[in-house]
């Protein structure tokens, strides 16, 4: 949860240009916000969760609480969805969990839930 505040509050304690502030939101704050998520069971509800947060930072940024702006401001700045993200991140490393073939029975049952998973994406 701290990590959450210290994301949303990022934006107050920056006083850079908008494009700025929204490129190190690209490049550094998304990946720390979605640390870890891509070997996680995630629900909807999570993702828009994450997706809220980030939609606030922008609102924060760009002064508006208009969803459109919002929305438009992330396609400029080249903002993916945190859906987009987590669904990329986690192929990458269903991928290269699968590619270990470590041969160990209990390993083999994880390799078939990895594959399931990434059938399911």
């Amino acid at each position: 949860m701290v990590e959450l505040q210290n994301f949303l509050n990022a934006p107050r304690t920056v006083s850079l240009g908008e494009n700025v502030i929204a490129e190190l939101i690209n490049t550094k704050c998304m990946y720390v916000l979605l640390h870890g998520v891509e070997v996680c069971p995630l629900r909807k509800s999570h993702i828009e969760s994450l997706q809220f947060a980030v939609n606030g930072c922008f609102m924060k940024i760009f002064d508006t609480m208009c969803k459109e702006t919002v929305y438009e401001c992330t396609d400029v700045f080249g903002c993916f969805a945190v859906s987009n993200i987590v669904k990329q991140m986690k192929s990458k490393f269903l991928h290269r969990f699968i590619l270990l073939k470590k041969g160990a029975d209990l390993y083999d049952q994880f390799v078939s839930v990895a594959e399931r998973e990434l059938a399911a994406l």
